[in-house]
């Protein structure tokens, strides 16, 4: 598998979509333990960020996420790459935290495998389908409201880091 191939049959589509979900799951649940001991121990260092339970919102944000993305959806896919991208820019810079680099090219990996894999699923089941393209209106409010929270959440946390809060 090349790291810019766009040609997946069905299969490979499949795969990659599912270890996108995977990564997904295991970086939510990963997450998920990094707050729970954050709030837990009220550490006073660098990882003393992590004690906020808005924290939970990035994590329920992964796992929907990855729901999506194991249901082929292209909009969680991109979401999911874009959104961990940007993550590990801001841990670096405002933070300044040094990300594990080798962590984070893994699930960078797969998440781009994820959009890869999304992108080839529908454009195979488009083709063979004739292009039925319709999804059902509750899929779109949901992904809807998922995205308009994720904004509201994103400018607010600026908002905060800025001081106009």
């Amino acid at each position: 598998m090349k790291l810019f191939d766009s040609n997946l049959n069905n299969s490979d589509a499949r795969y990659a979509s599912k270890s996108a979900a995977i990564a997904a799951f295991i970086l939510s649940g990963l997450s998920l333990i990094l707050v729970n001991l954050a709030i837990y121990y009220k550490w006073n260092n660098s990882l003393s960020i992590f004690d906020n339970p808005v924290n939970l919102i990035d994590i329920l944000f992964l796992a929907l996420c990855g729901i999506g993305v194991l249901y082929y959806s292209r909009f969680a896919a991109v979401a999911l790459f874009a959104y961990f991208l940007v993550s590990k820019i801001y841990i670096s810079i405002a933070l300044g935290l040094n990300p594990n680099l080798l962590v984070g090219v893994i699930f960078l990996y797969f998440f781009w495998r994820g959009v890869q894999g999304t992108f080839s699923y529908n454009r195979l089941v488009n083709n063979t389908e004739a292009g039925n393209k319709s999804f059902s209106k509750w899929w779109i409010i949901l992904w809807s409201l998922i995205t308009i929270l994720a904004i509201i959440f994103v400018v607010y946390g600026i908002m905060i880091e800025v001081g106009f809060s």
